[in-house]
């Protein structure tokens, strides 16, 4: 048994295709679970038998706890994954990766440039953080998983975007 989890409703990216809220500001009256509320989640998923976690959110490492909500996770009985944009992963975020016990990192690349991936995802620059955090990643030996998103910008992009993400070093099996 699987189960997708959103830790957060925030994106720090605003991709026309996704419903996540690229700005923190316009969701004032929403209150995220705490540590405790997540570990009392997690006990109900190992009563029930969940196997797997997708973490997700929005962007999971916008959350100034992500850190303690997958260490407590590492302390129950499924395994987990975490789908990311990877804008955040600096080398000090990968060497914490490093330490919990995540499967994998999914990581969104939807060009093989910076002009398809950022018309994709709606905001300049990005592109060019999704490969340092995929490249910190890597530096980490994290295991790496790709996803993309089809599109308009990158419907005649798919094969480069695939050979980019091997040539990164991204699981693309």
């Amino acid at each position: 048994m699987y189960v997708d989890f959103d830790i957060t409703p925030y994106c720090n990216i605003n991709c026309s295709f996704c419903y996540a809220e690229a700005e923190e500001s316009n969701n004032k009256g929403i209150d995220l679970l705490n540590l405790k509320e997540f570990d009392r989640i997690f006990q109900e998923f190992d009563d029930i038998g969940i196997m797997r976690v997708g973490f997700e959110g929005g962007e999971p490492f916008l959350r100034k706890d992500w850190y303690d909500i997958f260490k407590l996770a590492d302390e129950h009985y499924f395994n987990y994954f975490i789908n990311t944009n990877a804008t955040l992963i600096d080398s000090a975020v990968a060497k914490k990766i490093k330490e919990i016990n995540v499967d994998k990192i999914c990581v969104s690349l939807d060009g093989s440039n910076s002009h398809i991936h950022d018309l994709s995802r709606g905001k300049n620059g990005t592109f060019g953080l999704i490969i340092r955090g995929i490249q910190n990643l890597v530096k980490e030996n994290i295991s790496l998983d790709g996803v993309i998103t089809l599109s308009k910008y990158n419907k005649d992009d798919i094969v480069n975007i695939l050979d980019l993400m091997k040539s990164l070093g991204i699981n693309i099996d």
